[in-house]
């Protein structure tokens, strides 16, 4: 599995379960496209309800670094199935409440093709926070998604090698309040970093 974490306050959050899962076990046409993963985590908060967040690394950009046809449908279709992967996993863990993925999901923020995150993740009730909220400047590849009894309310960024942020990566975050469907969930605030 290739760098997905998931970290959080133990004051506020106990992890119920874990796990990780490789999205994209097949050699592609890139030299990094097999073992791309997600490393999801069931919580309960300290009120009493149930949240999951999954992190994310997918493969490098299949519409940046095609490679040859038929190189570039074969990196299209991994991509798609890895997606597929992810979706089935939220689809999953939304029986127990709010689900929220965050991560590089080595997609261009402009895209929208039917194998990319915005229209796989829709079909289980997903949206981005650079869609329900706007985009921010300086991020391109990197998202977070949650499900709709979430509401976004605020975002922000931490730019890639300013300040605290040594990563070639912009730090994404995000707050959101639970609407109270699914699993039982309340009014639950929660905050993940996507990177």
């Amino acid at each position: 599995a290739k760098s997905t974490t998931v970290l959080w306050k133990e004051d506020r959050w106990t992890k119920v379960d874990a796990g990780r899962e490789i999205i994209v076990p097949t050699p592609g046409p890139q030299e990094w496209d097999m073992g791309r993963a997600i490393t999801w985590v069931i919580f309960h908060d300290t009120d009493g309800g149930t949240t999951s967040v999954i992190s994310l690394h997918h493969m490098i950009n299949v519409n940046k670094y095609p490679g040859t046809p038929p190189n570039k449908e074969l990196r299209q279709q991994l991509y798609g199935e890895g997606m597929d992967k992810v979706a089935a996993k939220v689809k999953e863990l939304s029986t127990l409440g709010p689900v929220i993925v965050g991560g590089d999901f080595n997609y261009s923020v402009g895209d929208n093709d039917d194998y990319g995150p915005r229209k796989k993740l829709s079909a289980v009730n997903m949206e981005s926070t650079d869609d329900s909220l706007g985009r921010l400047d300086g991020v391109a590849i990197d998202y977070i998604f949650h499900t709709k009894n979430m509401v976004a309310n605020k975002q922000s960024v931490a730019p890639k090698g300013q300040g605290e942020n040594h990563s070639d990566h912009p730090y994404l975050y995000a707050t959101f309040t639970a609407d109270g469907s699914g699993g039982g969930s309340t009014d639950i605030t929660s905050e993940t970093t996507g990177q």
